[in-house]
Order: C-alpha cells, then sequence, then structure tokens
C-alpha cells in the first residue's frame, strides 16, 4: 500500500496523535513480553520506570520515526506538541498506576488462597 503524497495528508488531531502514543506504548509492551515470554514483573515495572524517566525529545524522535511524520517536520514538530507530550507522560502514569493495583490484586489473592 503506497501512502498519499505528502501534500495530500493532512496534519494528525490531538485524538489521532494521542492514539499513536497510546500504540507507542502498547508495542513496547508487547516486544518486551514477545521478547520473553516469561518476562516477569520486575522486567515491566523497569521498562515502566525508563519511560517515566526518558525525556520528550528522545521519545518524540523514537514516535516520529516510527510513525512516519517526516512530512509534518518529523521529530521538531512532534516535540512542539505539548499536548503530546502530556499525554505520554499521563498514560505512563496511569500505565504504572494499573500495574501497581493489578499487582496488589495479585498478591492479594494469593495471600488469601
Amino acid at each position: 500500500m503506497q501512502l498519499p503524497s505528502d501534500t495530500q495528508r493532512a496534519e494528525p488531531s490531538t485524538g489521532a496523535l494521542q492514539k499513536v502514543i497510546n500504540h507507542y506504548l502498547a508495542a513496547g509492551l508487547l516486544h518486551l513480553i514477545h521478547r520473553d515470554p516469561k518476562v516477569s514483573e520486575e522486567d515491566k515495572r523497569q521498562w515502566l520506570l525508563r519511560l517515566r524517566a526518558a525525556r520528550w525529545r528522545e521519545v518524540s524522535t523514537n514516535i516520529a520515526l516510527q510513525y512516519d511524520f517526516e512530512y509534518l517536520g518529523g521529530a521538531k514538530w512532534l516535540r512542539k506538541r505539548k499536548d503530546a507530550a502530556e499525554h505520554f507522560h499521563a498514560r505512563v502514569v496511569a500505565m504504572a498506576a494499573e500495574w501497581q493495583a493489578a499487582a496488589g490484586v495479585a498478591q492479594g489473592s494469593r495471600s488469601t488462597g
């Protein structure tokens, strides 16, 4: 499949950018799991901590390369999107909370069982 020319492709909306970021995070986690199906919760937590510590400059470069934002100006264009940076960091923090809650439920079920 060939992409439309750069003059025909529109700038992605905020919602579309949020979906790209969500996909980027999910794909990173899936890659980690596929690399080692027996990946531990600690490995997942370390991956998440690295993401939390990552600078938006580095993350935006990876996203721009992976999702072809070159026609808009690549990582430089994406770095200027403060809403995208805020969504990325909010999503990572939410993932951390979800994992912590899931780990607490798993530990609680083990201790009562």
